[in-house]
């Protein structure tokens, strides 16, 4: 299997492994309790805390553990309306599911308290459009939590988040980020960026899945609030994943080593795979900002095809892809971005997400490509109605 979706998960690295088999063979005891056992598995915890916070150039205090980037972000945003009188909220539709879907519901209960900004063709927001709506917030007296990705998902856009931020502390507002398709693959310094609260889940870049954290600056309302509270200052009790978090630490010292050093070349591999894509194949064009990417991410529109019916064919034959989002592509509605950027239900349910990772090499790259140009006129014919002319790629004459 040549795999081509690390945006939805990476595979485990193999010292992740043994670092949360040992936590489970040798850290029996509670985090909470006095005794040697559990202090020793605090002094686990707390070791990881500094292991995240040495990847993503904070304080180790001003991270909360908890189970990955989904429930980080709606603690945050649920902290954010405990620790403000009625916030406003300033968001996109280029957000995560596990923050549009919050907003959506704070949206039916009150509309006033929820805006939107808008998105041009290619994905991208303007400073501009921040700007106006911090600014209508701030002439009504409202407190105000701007809402973005550093990375978008399903596209790889970069966005300017220290911009956001610094427009944001002109108009008195708070920032919150997902930092997750970002953390352990590019520089991330989150003091630089100027967020308030930010997140991220380990399993995207070689930790393991059911892990996370949640930043929380120093000083803001959030732990102004929470600052005297126990077990991760009282935003996420309950017993912690001592293994899942040891692992998570192991995770980011190797992001700070050879990974880090390696996103060139994955990069690279993404850039060889879309100059296929785009001369092999005819019709596909790239979805997103050709500019300003995440570089190993790349969303392709293949006119004439159905991306889940390419995404099974592209299974059959030995290759991995995704469609939007992992956390929504179950379901049979159109990504909320493809849609803002203005793109056709039709045409969005043509877009394939590829995603590069540390495990490619040119070699799979290539033989993606031959596989990718054949499945495309396999699915291409059946969509016609036509009768495929026989066998396509050599993964399926094979099965």
């Amino acid at each position: 299997m040549i795999y081509l979706d690390h945006n939805a998960t990476t595979p485990t690295a193999e010292p992740v492994i043994e670092a949360c088999a040992a936590a489970m063979r040798m850290l029996s005891g509670n985090p909470s309790s006095v005794h040697l056992e559990g202090q020793r598995a605090r002094h686990a915890i707390e070791l990881a805390r500094k292991q995240v916070a040495d990847l993503v150039g904070s304080n180790a205090r001003q991270w909360v553990f908890c189970s990955g980037a989904t429930e980080a972000n709606r603690l945050a945003l649920g902290s954010w309306s405990q620790a403000l009188e009625k916030p406003h909220f300033i968001s996109s539709p280029a957000e995560h599911a596990s923050v549009a879907n919050w907003l959506l519901e704070l949206g039916e209960f009150d509309a006033s308290r929820v805006h939107w900004l808008p998105v041009d063709a290619q994905g991208r927001i303007a400073a501009e459009s921040v700007a106006q709506s911090l600014e209508a917030c701030k002439a009504k007296s409202h407190p105000t939590v701007l809402v973005t990705m550093l990375v978008q998902s399903e596209l790889g856009n970069r966005y300017p988040v220290a911009e956001f931020s610094r427009l944001a502390r002109r108009h008195r507002a708070y920032v919150h980020c997902d930092l997750t398709q970002a953390v352990g693959r590019v520089e991330v310094e989150v003091d630089a960026l100027g967020a308030d609260t930010a997140s991220f889940s380990g399993h995207k870049f070689g930790g393991p899945k059911g892990v996370g954290a949640l930043f929380v600056r120093k000083g803001s309302p959030i732990d102004a609030k929470f600052a005297l509270k126990s077990q991760e200052r009282g935003l996420r009790l309950g017993t912690e994943n001592v293994p899942g978090i040891v692992g998570l630490g192991r995770a980011c010292v190797l992001a700070r080593g050879e990974r880090l050093a390696d996103w060139r070349r994955v990069a690279g591999l993404r850039d060889r795979l879309l100059a296929g894509l785009l001369a092999g194949v005819p019709g596909a064009e790239l979805v997103g900002d050709p500019h300003s990417n995440i570089g190993n991410t790349c969303s392709v529109r293949f006119p004439g095809t159905e991306a889940q019916d390419l995404l099974m064919a592209l299974d059959l034959a030995g290759i991995a892809v995704g469609a939007g989002s992992a956390c929504a592509s179950g379901s049979l509605g159109v990504s909320p971005i493809l849609a803002a950027m203005g793109l056709s239900p039709a045409e969005a349910r043509s877009v394939v997400r590829f995603s590069t990772g540390w495990g490619n090499d040119e070699a799979q790259i290539d033989q993606a490509l031959r596989a990718i140009s054949d499945e495309v006129g396999y699915v291409r014919q059946i969509s016609r109605g036509a009768a495929p002319s026989g066998r396509t790629s050599r993964v399926r004459e094979e099965l």
